[in-house]
């Protein structure tokens, strides 16, 4: 027996055929879509599965904002504070613990070679004035009464000398002035940063200030306010850190400087 043949359906077979192909349209379109996504990292069982990076929503849609992007800022700020502290701590501004008056009467430190001094005599209504400058001996020629050594001696050890040779059978009463114009045997040294270093010669009353501008001032890479003045006194070494610009500024009092002190200007680190 012949089996009866079934009709072909011409339609049916064409739609199933136009589903098929939409099928694996939409099915590439959304693999295109997933991989294109920000918001999908991969597609696993048919889940779109998230990235573990940030999104943020910008002007023109999605915008992707890694993690190390952080990392990267918080690395930047943390260079800008190291670079930024040592010029905070570089402002330097030590306490007043150093003498502000001189702690010698300079009257009372000995002449030497190089010093220049001045003698007058007064006697009646007459006066007579010399100048000296004492040499390696130390010694001055005075009138009337000769050599007098005042080398090592104090000013007014000599001045009493003079005074009791002259009353020696040579001027009742005489009045005698002796001071000292030039201080040329004690020197200051000033070494570091400075225009010109090595010694200058000491004045009376020098302060630090004069003493910086006696050896051409600061160079550009000075740390003036950590200048250190090393002195001994009484056999004892002290150091004095002193701020010469917030003095120069009338910010600090003034440092007075004394024969045979050390002054030293570092280098600043910036």
């Amino acid at each position: 027996m012949n089996a009866t043949p079934t009709p072909y359906n011409y339609a049916s077979d064409t739609m199933d055929r136009s589903d098929q192909m939409m099928m694996t349209a939409r099915g590439r379109e959304g693999e295109h879509s997933s991989a294109a996504s920000p918001r999908c990292g991969s597609v696993a069982g048919g889940r779109c599965v998230r990235s573990r990076h940030t999104s943020q929503r910008g002007p023109l849609g999605p915008q992707r904002q890694p993690r190390g992007r952080l990392a990267r800022l918080a690395a930047s700020a943390a260079l800008a504070l190291a670079l930024l502290a040592p010029v905070a701590a570089c402002h330097d501004d030590p306490p007043v613990v150093y003498p502000t008056i001189a702690p010698v009467d300079e009257t009372k430190m000995p002449l030497g070679p190089g010093d220049k001094l001045e003698l007058t005599i007064f006697f009646g209504a007459r006066e007579s004035k010399a100048t000296y400058t004492l040499d390696a001996s130390g010694q001055v020629d005075v009138q009337y009464i000769g050599s007098v050594h005042a080398g090592g001696k104090v000013v007014n050890a000599v001045k009493n000398e003079i005074v009791e040779r002259l009353k020696d059978g040579y001027i009742n009463d005489p009045i005698v002035s002796l001071t000292v114009v030039e201080v040329n045997s004690r020197k200051v040294s000033v070494l570091g940063q400075v225009a010109r270093s090595g010694t200058i010669r000491f004045t009376p009353g020098m302060t630090i200030v004069e003493a910086i501008a006696q050896s051409g001032g600061f160079s550009p890479m000075a740390r003036k306010n950590m200048v250190k003045v090393t002195r001994f006194l009484d056999g004892h070494k002290e150091t004095y850190k002193i701020p010469v610009e917030m003095i120069g500024e009338g910010k600090r009092p003034n440092f007075p400087v004394m024969p045979g002190d050390e002054v030293f200007v570092p280098e600043r680190a910036w």
